[in-house]
């Protein structure tokens, strides 16, 4: 048991916290470019309706998120959700919040315990 304990720490389980790389990267990312990922993903929903997964292995990312480092995409009507980095039980995600009982905005979800979820722009209204 010890054994496999050690060699999970040694292979460098990916880091889903909020002060991981992937997660200042994201922070990182200027209130245009936010703006322009929310004009973006609003329109993943009117183009790809029953789509809930992207299969990034069968398509390249388009080009509107080639620059973020996306591991699957999930599409609904409420929100589009990128998954940066997924980590056993829990993940790294950018989520965009597209209507509902709240302004439309784009979150930084960090799944570690205790969860922490970071509004990183919202549209003004």
């Amino acid at each position: 048991m010890l054994f496999v304990t050690f060699a999970l720490v040694g292979c460098g389980l990916p880091d889903c916290s909020e002060g991981s790389e992937k997660a200042n990267l994201i922070r990182s990312l200027s209130q245009e470019r936010l703006k322009n990922l929310f004009i973006y993903s609003i329109g993943l929903d009117s183009e790809q309706r029953v789509q809930d997964y992207y299969d990034l292995e069968k398509n390249p990312l388009p080009n509107q998120v080639s620059d973020l480092p996306i591991k699957l995409i999930r599409v609904n009507k409420r929100q589009v959700l990128y998954r940066l980095e997924g980590c056993l039980d829990h993940h790294l995600d950018l989520v965009v919040q597209k209507n509902g009982k709240n302004t439309p905005r784009i979150e930084l979800h960090s799944e570690e315990l205790p969860r922490v979820i970071e509004v990183l722009w919202q549209k003004e209204i």
